[in-house]
């Protein structure tokens, strides 16, 4: 909560009821009859019953928790002298006034003020603690209304994924390069809840446009899956790395940025968010030769990754990378069966990956089990690196 400023007053009236003082008798069991019997207070010496002061006090504690300074104030300190008794049915009037605050501890100090007519009835102090609300986890929106954009998704990861996501009962747009059986066959068994568009990710205003009309056209996009890949050709130095590092900067880098600034703002008003990168395993140690393009590539999209996280976190918007080893897809069909021994004769349990795998990890990112997990790199190796 805010700090009342220096200076700021609530006034009001009350009137302190034989109703009031009877239920508190009950509630508190002091019958003592200067309280609650006119003869008892008579004997006394008082013409009249006298109200229980800590009724008084109730009603500056409601103030306190809800007008001034209102809801997150909790008492911490009272210094207060009684002055003159209220009989039953009277009426008083209070005022309460910050008189100190301290933005450094959250503590504010306020003079308490009670007369009857022209008698004071209590005057002290009040030192009020005023408590921040600690966040909760957000609301999950519900999974009718959650729609994964999904790039290279008509194969390898993407295609496995797809599945997985649609199963759930998520909507799903896959952008890929060309049509694919498998997709026609998804949109016929998932009718209405799959769109599949064609795009080149290394034309950013044509992606732009796309990513345009389906969020206005099918629904607002507000998980990203991030699984297109150029093929890991690997390039020896100073064979024109240039050249061929622009299409993985376009292709990792600058169109997810073009996708998430079209995207961003729904995901915001949302409060819920996903970007889910597919990275590799090998830039979680020492690289394989002659791989730069796709090495600086996936180490700029764990980059991008880290600091979205940080910047999209708040508004319930997380960012991940999904790191698997190798597997066997389209993009690893010329890597030769010996090198694909070689290296599951390497992982400690003793096979490759599965597509399968890494796409459960990514549903469940998108869902609520990965609500609190952000700017985080999985790697999905079976224990290798």
């Amino acid at each position: 909560m805010n700090l009342p400023e220096v200076g700021e007053k609530y006034k009001t009236s009350f009137t302190m009821t034989k109703d009031m003082v009877m239920d508190f008798r009950n509630f508190s069991g002091d019958d003592n009859p200067i309280h609650v019997s006119e003869d008892g207070a008579y004997s006394y010496g008082f013409q009249n019953p006298v109200c229980h002061g800590a009724i008084l006090l109730s009603e500056i504690s409601r103030i306190i928790g809800t007008e001034l300074p209102g809801y997150g104030a909790l008492w911490s300190d009272l210094n207060i002298s009684f002055m003159s008794p209220v009989f039953w049915n009277e009426t008083v009037d209070i005022e309460i006034e910050i008189i100190q605050r301290s933005e450094a501890v959250g503590v504010a100090k306020l003079q308490i003020l009670v007369m009857k007519g022209t008698k004071k009835v209590l005057s002290g102090t009040a030192k009020v603690m005023c408590l921040n609300k600690i966040n909760r986890s957000l609301p999950m929106l519900e999974i009718s209304k959650r729609c994964a954009l999904v790039t290279g998704g008509s194969g390898g990861v993407g295609l496995e994924v797809t599945k997985e996501l649609l199963k759930e009962g998520y909507n799903v747009v896959v952008l890929s390069r060309k049509e694919s059986v498998e997709i026609n066959n998804l949109q016929k068994d998932y009718l209405g809840k799959i769109r599949n568009v064609l795009c080149d990710l290394n034309n950013l205003s044509q992606l732009r446009e796309l990513i345009i009309n389906v969020n206005k056209e099918f629904m607002p996009i507000n998980i990203v899956i991030h699984a297109a890949s150029p093929v890991p050709n690997k390039i020896s130095l100073g064979s024109s790395i240039n050249g061929v590092l622009d299409e993985y900067i376009n292709v990792y880098i600058k169109s997810l940025i073009e996708i998430l600034d079209v995207c961003a703002a729904g995901m915001k008003a949302a409060k819920y968010g996903r970007i889910i990168n597919i990275g590799t395993s090998y830039i979680l140690g020492t690289p394989p030769l002659s791989m730069y393009p796709y090495i600086v590539g996936k180490e700029a999209l764990w980059g991008l990754t880290k600091s979205l996280a940080a910047d999209m976190g708040r508004y319930g918007i997380t960012a991940n990378m999904v790191s698997p080893s190798m597997m066997i897809t389209d993009m690893t069909t010329d890597i030769s069966n010996s090198v694909k021994y070689a290296e599951l004769q390497k992982n400690p349990m003793n096979r490759l990956a599965e597509v399968s795998e890494v796409a459960k990890t990514i549903l469940f990112l998108s869902g609520e089990g990965g609500s609190f997990i952000n700017g985080t790199n999985i790697p999905i190796t079976g224990g290798g690196i």
